[in-house]
């Protein structure tokens, strides 16, 4: 967790928000893990002592749901995706994740869950923690 924190702050501007605009999003694959809620907690934690603004969404185990909150984060302004994969079954997902990060040129990172290697390296501004 503090590896993945510190690449978040690395990307982020190292916490510099006068000079950044926009929110930080992190979506979880469901808030109703037990792990995933001790992660969330200590995020939230470690993001708000660093003066970071940040936004959780929970896909609630829902790829669609997910796809669309990502959407819908970056349509608000984000300047970062962190992003706990819900579809782990196949590459769509992470491939499309990829695809909106790309064509909005902000940075993802993918935590907890497996993404193949070949799918997140066509983005130079990704980074990938299990």
């Amino acid at each position: 967790l503090l590896t993945l924190l510190l690449f978040v702050l690395l990307f982020a501007g190292c916490g510099n928000q006068s000079s950044s605009s926009g929110e930080i999003s992190v979506f979880y694959y469901t808030f109703s893990d037990t792990y995933i809620s001790g992660v969330r907690s200590a995020m939230d934690k470690m993001l708000k002592d660093k003066g970071l603004k940040f936004n959780d969404y929970d896909a609630n185990s829902n790829q669609s749901t997910q796809t669309e909150q990502v959407d819908v984060a970056i349509s608000k302004g984000s300047r970062m995706l962190v992003v706990n994969v819900v579809d782990t079954g196949s590459d769509d997902a992470a491939k499309t994740l990829i695809e909106r990060a790309k064509s909005a040129n902000i940075p993802i990172i993918f935590f907890n869950r497996s993404v193949d290697e070949e799918v997140v390296k066509s983005y130079d501004k990704y980074h990938t923690f299990i």
